[in-house]
């Protein structure tokens, strides 16, 4: 028993440095530069992402799989949840529309899609001075937390099946690009949902947009395979054509 008691003690003791010398990374992060940088540190570790869309922050790429219900999340969710942790607690002391969007997004990447649609919907409620979500939407004139929230409602018309989520996932999309052509998660979203609406001809437009900007990286090797897709002929017009 004491041999075994030891042996856990050492274990434990062990893994102290790596999770000190995390935390003290972390800290400095947050030190030199913005509330976000723990939360992509920490999200380099995931084997894929959770939904089609991107938020800001520099994010590594990662394909996409879906979680399916019931299945449980293959992340580290030690580091997440506190890079989270940090973010709460900087959104409870100053709720000011950039600390309630790095929430949404530390919510989004936990693949909690409805508490970050309300904390977005938050911030651009504050950015706006509107009450109404499609009000604030035309109102807003911040790209970025538009494309976040596009992608926050993306997530939950996937998760909850809410088919209005769609359509305002739509609005804020179209309504980040308006503002900003040249930024290339907002135009990644962009093209996602309107292929996910099932406007074709936008989406084939979008992803070509996209292309223009970012036509090098790993994002743009899946963005070309979905604009094949797209390009494709329907699979009844390659049978006739076969036959």
């Amino acid at each position: 028993m004491d041999k075994r008691v030891t042996l856990a003690a050492c274990v434990v003791l062990a893994g102290i440095p790596a999770i000190c010398g995390w935390w003290v990374k972390r800290a400095v992060s947050l030190r030199r530069g913005g509330n976000l940088r723990a939360l992509v540190e920490a999200a380099a570790d995931l084997k894929d992402r959770p939904f089609d869309v991107r938020v800001s922050g520099g994010f590594a790429y990662r394909p996409v799989q879906p979680v399916r219900r019931g299945a449980p999340a293959d992340m580290p969710q030690w580091k997440l949840r506190a890079a989270g942790a940090e973010l709460y607690d900087a959104a409870l002391r100053t709720a000011t529309p950039e600390n309630l969007r790095a929430l949404g997004i530390a919510q989004l990447v936990l693949r909690h899609a409805s508490p970050a649609v309300e904390t977005l919907e938050g911030a651009l409620f504050r950015e706006t001075g509107q009450s109404d979500a499609m009000d604030a939407i035309e109102k807003a004139s911040d790209a970025v937390l538009l494309s976040d929230l596009a992608a926050a409602y993306f997530a939950r018309s996937q998760t909850a099946r809410h088919a209005r989520d769609l359509m305002a996932a739509g609005e804020c999309a179209a309504r980040a690009h308006r503002l900003d052509g040249k930024n290339s998660e907002a135009s990644w979203n962009r093209a996602v949902i309107f292929e996910s609406i099932g406007v074709q001809d936008v989406a084939r437009a979008a992803w070509s947009d996209f292309l223009e900007l970012d036509p090098d990286s790993a994002w743009s090797l899946e963005a070309r395979a979905r604009l094949d897709q797209l390009r494709a002929p329907p699979v009844a017009q390659r049978w006739e054509v076969e036959r």
